[in-house]
């Protein structure tokens, strides 16, 4: 825990030193502690501005948003023109569904400064936003200023096709030359750019080459965690929640509400698609990807798997089963309601699409029994092959490996048969190819299953304006189209991997 700094009375604390002190506990992840540490340097210096930022970035980082909006909108109070803090209130913004602010925040930072860096988290902040236009001038803009910013190329490679003649294309070959000499995060980026930019101009092998390049060393970031892990992690819940157990607590819980649509399943399956839809409806309001249910959670030591999760963070445990209690149950409820206040509206419901949720299937039946759970599937290859070409920024340790995505894939549908097997009738399948055959009637069924009306909005989900923060944000921008439908049937050969482990999980 941080101390009060020794002072005497004619003594001024030491707040240089106390401010690295604040920041190693943040580097080392000792995240509760830092936490602390900042607070005792703002009760001395209400208005220091690292000690603002790193605490609003790591109230992000939670999801605790309006704690985080307090911390960058007192900065520019103090400073009006940081561009550290117009920039992250701009990200907080769009992630608490402010959009519109967000906008505004981003242009000015962007006119204000030509610097890259502030370039590339406008346009990050704009293409979730919806104005891939923006987005994608202000990531040229950051390689025009420097030709070696591969956070731009990165980020034009998922925003616009490469032609073989475009000066962008060419710089971007000229960048892999130097590969090699560039960081690992950096040279990750630059893979995954460059095998998005040969596939746009049919250099299928060479995609797949950067591609495998990017995966690999990606992989190596999380080379601590396996995937017999995680199967072993779904294995002791599918053991733990037992239809006894579902049976002791059925319809003891207090917290009565429908509030809630739980979005679950794999990453890129149709989920962003399927929210969108929801979203579009006056009745429902989007959350996106938030940790709420997860840290509603009481924590308890994972025995069975501990290099798999972060000290202290929840996870289905047999001590936390062993525990739960109709109190037990109506305080997590309560937890969760409570977090996703902030973004209530009179008479709203709201989406949650947190796709991880699946683990906590159990849980969400027990404690928030009227609770909405949607299912989203899709095409075993077709999600394979979208996740491998993807670089996603959180901790996925198993999407970089081909055979590794397969066995995740079978660990999952083998919780989700237990989950309907104990739970029957009450997950809603949303299946992207169904929804693309027949728009009109899977969403009828969508908003019948939710308990709203019918409103004809939702068949026009790609002209609902809300943030969108996920990998998807530039697709869901369009309408319903059948070109991914087999895609991937075009690079099997290069899916071999992936097929052989989607058919035996090895």
């Amino acid at each position: 825990m941080a101390k009060k700094p020794k002072t005497t009375k004619n003594a001024a604390p030491d707040i240089v030193t106390m401010l690295k002190a604040a920041d190693g506990l943040r580097k080392t992840g000792r995240i509760p502690e830092a936490m602390r540490a900042y607070q005792v340097l703002l009760g001395y210096v209400p208005d220091l501005l690292p000690a603002l930022y790193n605490l609003g970035q790591i109230h992000r980082h939670l999801t605790q948003y309006s704690d985080a909006e307090y911390c960058f909108r007192r900065m520019l109070h103090t400073a009006p023109n940081d561009l550290e803090a117009m920039t992250a209130l701009a990200a907080v913004c769009i992630e608490q569904g402010g959009t519109e602010e967000a906008r505004q925040l981003a242009t000015h930072a962007a006119t204000m400064s030509s610097a890259p860096f502030i370039q590339m988290r406008c346009s990050i902040i704009m293409r979730r936003a919806g104005d891939l236009v923006a987005a994608q001038t202000m990531a040229e803009r950051a390689v025009a200023e420097d030709p070696d910013c591969i956070d731009g190329y990165y980020s034009l490679s998922n925003l616009k096709k490469f032609k073989e003649g475009d000066a962008d294309f060419k710089n971007l070959n000229a960048l892999a030359e130097r590969a090699g000499a560039f960081p690992d995060q950096q040279r990750i980026k630059l893979e995954f750019a460059l095998g998005n930019a040969k596939l746009d101009v049919g250099r299928d092998a060479e995609a797949f080459d950067h591609y495998a390049t990017g995966n690999r060393l990606q992989r190596l970031v999380h080379k601590h965690v396996t995937v017999d892990m995680l199967e072993k992690y779904i294995d002791s819940i599918i053991a733990l929640f037992t239809p006894e157990l579902v049976q002791k607590f059925a319809h003891v819980g207090a917290v009565d509400t429908d509030r809630p649509v739980f979005i679950i399943g794999m990453p890129r399956s149709g989920s962003t698609l399927t929210e969108q839809i929801l979203s579009s409806h006056p009745q429902m309001a989007a959350m996106g990807e938030v940790n709420f249910l997860q840290n509603s959670l009481p924590a308890y030591p994972n025995a069975e798997v501990p290099q798999l999760f972060p000290p202290g963070m929840p996870t289905i445990t047999k001590k936390l089963v062993e525990s739960l209690s109709s109190d037990v149950l109506d305080d997590i409820a309560k937890k969760y309601l409570q977090l996703t206040e902030p973004f209530a509206r009179v008479g709203a419901k709201l989406s949650d699409k947190m796709l991880f949720n699946f683990l906590y299937v159990g849980i969400i039946r027990l404690a928030l029994p009227n609770a909405k759970i949607v299912h989203c599937t899709r095409d075993p290859m077709a999600i394979g092959l979208s996740i491998w070409q993807k670089m996603f920024h959180a901790d996925l340790f198993w999407a970089y490996d081909q055979r590794e995505i397969g066995r995740y894939y079978r660990a999952y549908t083998k919780l989700m048969a237990h989950w309907n097997k104990l739970f029957p009738g009450q997950i809603f399948e949303a299946n992207y190819e169904t929804m693309v055959a027949n728009q009109e009637r899977e969403t009828r069924r969508l908003l019948e299953f939710c308990g709203l009306p019918w409103d004809e909005r939702c068949l026009k989900f790609n002209e609902t304006d809300r943030p969108v923060i996920t990998a998807s944000a530039s697709q869901v921008r369009q309408s319903i189209y059948t070109g991914s439908l087999e895609r991937w049937r075009k690079y099997e050969t290069y899916l071999q991997p992936l097929i052989q482990a989607l058919k035996d999980g090895r």
